[in-house]
């Protein structure tokens, strides 16, 4: 049984639960290069962490979170994610 995955970033959270409901209801598929029709799953990530491409938006909000992170390390929080939600 193939176990093959990726991950796919979205524009909006709105899009990514669109997304989600969609594989949910079997109607994202993927057609392989032997004809072979694949019905794709999806799930949320565990830990929520964001790809960083070279998009300067993307940077600047990944050393913002990652400043977050620092900054609530020195006031001795240890879970982080919690702060962020």
């Amino acid at each position: 049984k193939p176990r093959c995955f990726g991950f796919v970033k979205f524009m909006s959270k709105a899009d990514a639960e669109h997304a989600l409901q969609a594989t949910c209801q079997g109607l994202v598929q993927l057609l392989d290069t032997r004809g072979h029709v694949w019905h794709l799953k999806a799930e949320w990530t565990k830990s929520g962490d964001m790809v960083v491409d070279d998009s300067d938006v993307e940077q600047q909000v990944a050393r913002r979170k990652e400043e977050r992170r620092y900054r609530a390390e020195q006031r001795g929080f240890t879970n982080f994610e919690n702060l962020t939600r």
